[in-house]
């Protein structure tokens, strides 16, 4: 079995590569019509060492793209969509800038800098998207407010972040989809210790994101339709990592800048500044009373 010619530029961290598009001529084995060869000019011959990956194309039955090693060790993406007349001339996509920077394709790792502990969580999630980064963000702030044991959070909407948290915590998740949105209650038993809402510019679902998602899972998209997707994707999920807690989430205080000089940080829940020798870097007396 090979894999669709989408999940090569999915398996590809974008940063990494350089866009050719451009017809090349190809030399083929014969009856099989894999590439052996193929020249960037009448002088300019690379020979292929490997092919890593054969994809097909839903569009048209007949085309196939390839990944594959020249002998001077750089990866292209070849397709094979010939000229009308000109069956030896395929169209070369792309070059893969850095061999190291290639993902594991059965695995489909994201090349992306990021936390481990983010990286193992997306690699038993399958995948790396900006719902599983709000998830894994929820579950940090939660690891510091709620109690190793009957910890709750309610969520209000189902999403790849229930994931990130159920592999973060031995919390209870309860999931009321009729709010459909970010909204999270972090309890203790009954008990609300605190409440957050993403703010909504972090994730925006386009209409043109949205149908370039649909053509990926129909497998119609093109192989430049698949990596503008992907860009975009990217961009969300770095933008949701690189935040501080209280500009990606409603409800949590903003530190007071004026204070910053004499205080050693701010309480999480309640946004009053700590003393500097306060005994917890978190919270202060009066939350740390309602939280024991």
């Amino acid at each position: 079995m090979f894999m669709h010619y989408n999940k090569i530029l999915r398996a590809v961290y974008h940063q990494q590569i350089k866009w050719l598009n451009r017809f090349v001529r190809v030399k083929c084995i014969k009856n099989v019509c894999e590439p052996l060869a193929f020249w960037f000019s009448p002088t300019v011959k690379l020979k292929i060492v490997e092919i890593i990956e054969k994809a097909k194309d839903s569009i048209d039955l007949d085309c196939f793209s390839y990944l594959v090693i020249t002998e001077d060790q750089q990866i292209y993406c070849l397709s094979r969509r010939p000229l009308k007349d000109k069956k030896c001339w395929w169209w070369v996509s792309f070059r893969v800038l850095n061999e190291t920077e290639l993902l594991e394709f059965e695995k489909m790792k994201r090349m992306l800098l990021v936390e481990l502990e983010l990286q193992l969580i997306s690699e038993r999630h399958g995948h790396l998207c900006p719902d599983l980064a709000v998830g894994f963000r929820i579950g940090k702030i939660a690891r510091r407010i709620l109690p190793k044991e009957g910890g709750v959070i309610e969520a209000g909407c189902i999403s790849c972040a229930l994931d990130a948290l159920s592999q973060m915590g031995n919390w209870n998740i309860r999931v009321n989809p009729i709010i459909g949105k970010h909204l999270y209650n972090l309890k203790k038993g009954e008990q609300l210790l605190l409440s957050i809402e993403l703010n909504d510019s972090f994730l925006s679902y386009t209409p043109e994101l949205c149908s370039l998602e649909d053509k990926l899972f129909q497998q119609k998209a093109t192989i430049e339709e698949a990596a503008r997707y992907q860009i975009e994707i990217d961009r969300q999920v770095e933008s949701i990592l690189q935040v501080k807690d209280h500009e990606l989430f409603k409800g949590i205080p903003c530190p007071d800048k004026e204070k910053t000089i004499t205080a050693s940080g701010f309480c999480l829940r309640c946004g009053a500044p700590l003393k500097n020798n306060s005994p917890n870097k978190f919270f202060c007396q009066k939350c740390r009373d309602l939280l024991s």
